[in-house]
Parts: structure tokens; C-alpha cells; sequence
């Protein structure tokens, strides 16, 4: 991300400028004009975001699996 002179609207940690507590999670805070497919470029930034998320607010996350023996009702 670039700093909000450069014309970004959000910082590394997906911070908006200028507003408190709101983050962005979006293929718009690219500051690069992508010329391609745009899928892995919005898996890359939900991945920095599921990191960042996980760290501030000390969240482990899991993966649950359910076997087909289980009853879930």
C-alpha cells in the first residue's frame, strides 16, 4: 500500500486513512492497475487480512472437519 500522499486510501495493516476503526478488505486498495485476472490478486489480500485479523485480535483459527459419522443435527 502507499502512503496516503501517494494517493492510497488504506495503510499496511488495511487501516482507512483518516477514519478510525474501519478496514478494508477489497480488490480496490490494489494500487496497482492490474491487466490480468484479478483472482489471485484478491486471494493475496484476504489472506493479509485473515493474518492481520488473526494477530490483532489473538484469534487462532481451525479448520473443522465433519466425518460422515458424525450426526449433525
Amino acid at each position: 500500500m502507499k502512503p496516503w500522499e501517494q494517493g492510497s486510501v488504506v495503510d499496511p495493516h488495511l487501516n482507512v486513512y483518516r477514519v478510525q476503526g474501519l478496514k478494508i478488505v477489497d480488490l480496490s486498495i490494489d494500487p496497482s492497475n492490474i491487466g490480468a485476472n484479478t483472482n489471485s490478486t484478491a486471494l493475496v489480500i484476504r489472506e493479509k487480512a485473515a493474518m492481520i485479523f488473526t494477530e490483532e485480535l489473538g484469534v487462532v483459527m481451525y479448520l473443522c472437519q465433519i466425518s460422515s459419522e458424525q450426526n449433525v443435527v
